[in-house]
Formats: structure tokens, sequence, C-alpha cells
């Protein structure tokens, strides 16, 4: 078997954190650290030491005792990756057309590795994907449960139309949810981003035909609303010419306008005020 007396950590775009073959290295084995990546080096289950961008030195032969567990983990230094959340089941009761449904929400963390070690130590895992993360905070029971509490109060808050402009304070919620979990596994939680929540295409229906019929019993209500008013405006002028002629008697002394209602003299042929005629009232 070939003797590896050199490895070489660069950064990687498939894994947020990897191992390295070390089944071959020689003692005093040099590992060049490339920029944009660092290396822990893991002695027996525990960490030994972490290395920085440059030239190092593992397997000292001085240090050497037989039958050791030797990794060097590399990971991606400072570099961010996305944990996928999603909860559904999650209650909603809309007020405005006494309905209820169950709410599903998604989105991502932006976070980055702070203790590879401890992301190691705790996943198990050779080679590490954003999706391993994902998962592991996924099979978390209670963390899915807290959440889907703390966003069903903050729905209960909100109507189904102001919901999208509550996005700061879901993140918030879920920045809480989370920080503390992914801080266990090394792992720190720089943003939270929700993209979407979804409510069943049945539900949207319901509003979209409720609204609609209100619509258009307002429109409804606004014609009835408008022949009413045009018809005490015919009985007001009924009534003014009624008044006019002296109760229907023809030897009053005063006439009144029909359009603006000025009273005028008997003998009168226009209106004193707007100028109507007046001849086929005396």
């Amino acid at each position: 078997m070939k003797k590896v007396k050199q490895i070489t950590v660069s950064p990687s775009t498939e894994y947020i954190l990897w191992t390295e073959d070390t089944s071959s290295i020689v003692y005093n084995t040099k590992v060049i650290v490339e920029t944009g990546s660092k290396a822990v080096y893991y002695v027996n289950g525990e960490m030994d030491c972490e290395f920085a961008p440059g030239v190092h030195e593992i397997n000292n032969k001085k240090e050497r005792r037989e039958n050791q567990s030797l990794k060097l983990i590399g990971y991606n230094k400072d570099k961010r990756f996305r944990v996928l959340f999603g909860a559904s089941g999650i209650k909603y009761r809309d007020y405005e057309i006494n309905e209820e449904t169950d709410v599903g929400i998604h989105g991502f963390c932006a976070a980055r590795i702070d203790k590879a070690a401890q992301l190691y130590k705790a996943l198990g895992k050779d080679f590490v994907t954003e999706n391993d993360v994902s998962v592991y905070t996924r099979e978390k029971t209670s963390l899915q449960s807290n959440l889907i509490t703390a966003l069903a109060e903050m729905l209960r808050r909100h109507n189904y139309n102001t919901i999208d402009a509550k996005m700061t304070e879901l993140n918030k919620i879920i920045c809480e949810q989370f920080s503390n979990i992914l801080s266990d596994i090394g792992i720190i939680l720089e943003d939270v981003k929700v993209e979407e929540i979804y409510f069943p295409e049945e539900f949207k229906q319901k509003r979209a035909d409720y609204f609609a019929q209100e619509k258009q019993n307002k429109i409804l209500d606004e014609e009835f609303r408008r022949k009413k008013k045009e018809q005490k405006a015919e009985v007001d002028i009924i009534t003014t010419l009624i008044n006019a002629t002296g109760n229907g008697g023809g030897n009053s002394d005063k006439i009144y306008c029909p359009r603006c209602n000025k009273e005028n003299k008997a003998n009168d042929k226009f209106c004193t005020n707007c100028g109507l005629s007046l001849n086929s009232k005396q």
C-alpha cells in the first residue's frame, strides 16, 4: 500500500464537512490546508487540534502510539450553507369566513460551521451535506412540535390578509426555535427566511367565493339605495307641486316653483329665482 506523505485539504462544493483518507499516512505527514477551508485533527474520538489555512504536520512519530484512531476532518471556512425547515398541520381559523384549515410553512436558515468536531461527533458521518443538517433538525420532534405551537399562536393573532406582512415576526420565532438546536451541533445560525406560508387551494377558493358574493351583495345594496333615493326625490317633487297649488286649489295668491321651490306670486309667468316657466302651473 502506498504511503501518504502529504494531504491537501481544499474547499468543497459538494460537502460542508468531510474526512480525508488517513489510512495510509506516514509519521509526520504534511497537511496543506488551502484558503477557504479549515481542518480538525481527530485522535481516538476526540479533537486533538484545529488547523487554519497553511502547512501543518500530523502523526508525529514521537507522540505516536499503537492502535490509534486518526481522522482528519475538513470543512469550508466561514462559508454559509442552507438548512431547510418546514412545518405543516398548523391550525388556523379564518374568522372572516368562519372556516378552519391546516396551514403549512417552509423556508431556510443561513448557517455556517462554528465547531466542526462537534458537528462531526453529533452526526457521526464522514461526509456531511446541507441536507444532512436539514434532516437532523426535522428528526428533532420536540423542535417541530415547538415550532408548530409557536406558529399557530402567531397565526391566531393575524388574519389571512395581513400574515404576509408579519414575516419579520415569523423569522424571529423560527430563529428562536432553531438557534439552540443548531448551536448544540456546532453550527451558528446567521439568518432566517420564510419562503412561503401556504393555505390549501380549497380554502383559498372558499375565500374567493365568499368575497365575490360579498361584492355582489354590496352592488345590489347600492342599487337598492339608489332607487330608493330616486323614489324619494319623485315624492318630494309631487309634494312640492301640491304645496305650490295650495293643496289642489286654484285660488292661492302664491305659487311655488317645482324646480327650486321658490315662492312666487300667483300671476308670475316665470320663477323669480331660476327662471322656470310657471304658465302651466297657473
